[in-house]
């Protein structure tokens, strides 16, 4: 059997209320929190670099694994890096302040505690279906360079690869899927984008309970569509394991009929595993939406300026956009809003194209591999810093005037803009060439550098004041925004992997 046999991809259909006890029982890792599982997965990332540089290996193994040694580091160093991420975002304080922050684009009114805990859970539901979309490809992607490496299947390294690193990363895998496809469940994801329930305690035990297909099924008086996390959100590449590339070939005479498109969730993804990231996935959730909505009868202002201060003129072609660019006096807000936003995105690409040093011709190409998440990041940090997006609303009893950012009507109109202006500006065979990447990531990485020499010029100007009691990397961490920008920022995230 092939090391790559043995990591099958994320196969989602096998929750029953008949399995229901087998399934809690591989949650046992869970029952201490969310970072054992994590800590489980580095664990065999170092097993699996032990073993590479051990006594095991013979000179013939070793000649053969040479020209994929490179790639199956890179993909062990992706999976520590994923779980060092995945450790600080899924942190309770962590977890809380973001909660916070979007509460109230998923609720109206006062904080609630309960509210609040069904958006940490709902945010946690988030980080690990992509933390696990990625992670079980990053060991398809080890698995795979073992069977190019064509090591004889009677080996002993080959026999200690796949018993102490491959295997338990299948089954940690599936612990994975299990739990995340659970709590989408209780978000009742099966029927489309999360619905909220004040009877659901939204915590971790929760997940565990017995037969929670009939327990969520009492509360929402029934479940419909297919009882399991929606295929359609992950990849096709992640659908199927390297050990079913027969199956898939097989299959081929009989093609399966493509999923319908969702008009709140967008794939922009590509052919290849590298450009079947969360980066081009997206989504929007209508109920959210529809309570943004009912705020706009009591709008009676936005600020649809473009931001065309002096600090942000860079070309002609803002000049000409903040000219025409602006809300007339009609009744249909949303129209007008999403009227705005086409020319404000074009903003946002032009601005950081200038600033990160992109070449026209590589417009399109940018934006398509900047993904459709990044994008939204961006539009919203463009907004706050220019200071325009908002919609005035008259609240409290019409006394009191507030202002807010619609952010799901910004996602939505990021979804049908990117379908139309996005994906059909850039032919399919454009979206899988690396090269166009690279050559992005490069530019990139240029800027990257300049910016970051111009930062430790602007900190070794502060005055000892300014640096007593912190680290350099708390300093740095304090002014980066400002030394390098915090719309580069995203993008540097985006495009360039932090240094180990």
């Amino acid at each position: 059997m092939s090391p790559g046999a043995n990591i099958p991809g994320p196969e989602l259909d096998s929750l029953s209320d008949g399995s229901d006890a087998a399934d809690i029982a591989r949650l046992d890792v869970f029952k201490t929190g969310y970072t054992a599982l994590i800590e489980r997965f580095t664990a065999l990332t170092q097993t699996t670099q032990q073993l590479l540089s051990s006594s095991v290996i013979g000179n013939d193994e070793r000649q053969r694994l040479a020209d994929q040694r490179q790639e199956i580091d890179r993909q062990l160093n992706e999976i520590q890096k994923l779980g060092r991420e995945l450790t600080t975002d899924i942190n309770p304080g962590t977890l809380e302040k973001t909660a916070t922050r979007e509460y109230h684009t998923h609720f109206a009114g006062d904080i609630s505690e309960h509210r609040l805990h069904f958006v940490q859970f709902r945010k946690t539901h988030e980080l690990l279906e992509a933390y696990y979309r990625r992670v079980v490809n990053n060991w398809n992607g080890i698995a795979e360079a073992f069977d190019r490496a064509r090591i004889n299947e009677n080996s002993e390294i080959r026999r200690q690869i796949t018993s102490t690193a491959l295997k338990p990363a299948t089954a940690t895998g599936e612990s994975l899927r299990v739990f995340v496809e659970r709590m989408g469940r209780l978000l009742r994801l099966d029927a489309g984008p999360a619905v909220y329930s004040p009877e659901i305690a939204y915590q971790l035990s929760t997940v565990f309970t017995a037969n929670l297909k009939s327990y969520v099924q009492q509360i929402f008086g029934g479940l419909s569509g297919s009882d399991r996390l929606d295929p359609a959100q992950l990849s096709h590449q992640e659908l199927l394991g390297p050990g079913t590339r027969g199956a898939q070939a097989g299959a081929a005479e009989s093609p399966a009929k493509p999923a319908p498109i969702d008009d709140w969730r967008l794939d922009a993804s590509g052919n290849t595993p590298w450009n079947q990231s969360p980066h081009y996935y997206f989504q929007y959730d209508p109920r959210v939406l529809d309570q943004e909505r009912l705020k706009f009868a009591d709008v009676i202002y936005a600020d649809t300026h473009m931001g065309a201060e002096q600090e942000f003129i860079k070309s002609d072609f803002i000049l000409n956009v903040s000219r025409k660019a602006r809300l007339s006096e009609k009744t249909d807000i949303e129209a007008e809003y999403v009227n705005f936003l086409h020319s404000f995105f074009n903003l946002v690409i032009d601005i950081s194209m200038l600033n990160v040093d992109i070449p026209p011709k590589d417009r399109n190409i940018f934006v398509y591999h900047m993904g459709p998440q990044s994008f939204y990041n961006l539009t919203i940090k463009f907004l706050q810093e220019v200071n325009t997006g908002a919609l005035h609303r008259r609240a409290q009893g019409k006394r009191v005037i507030t202002k807010f950012l619609p952010g799901e009507l910004i996602k939505k109109t990021i979804i049908g803009w990117w379908r139309t202006e996005v994906l059909e500006s850039v032919p399919d065979e454009e979206r899988d060439d690396p090269a166009y990447l690279k050559r992005i990531t490069n530019a990139v990485r240029k800027m990257h550098g300049t910016l970051s020499e111009k930062a430790i010029e602007e900190h070794a100007k502060l005055p000892d004041s300014a640096k007593a009691g912190k680290s350099r990397q708390e300093v740095f961490r304090e002014n980066m925004s400002n030394w390098m920008g915090a719309t580069n920022i995203i993008i540097f995230r985006r495009f360039l992997k932090p240094k180990k």
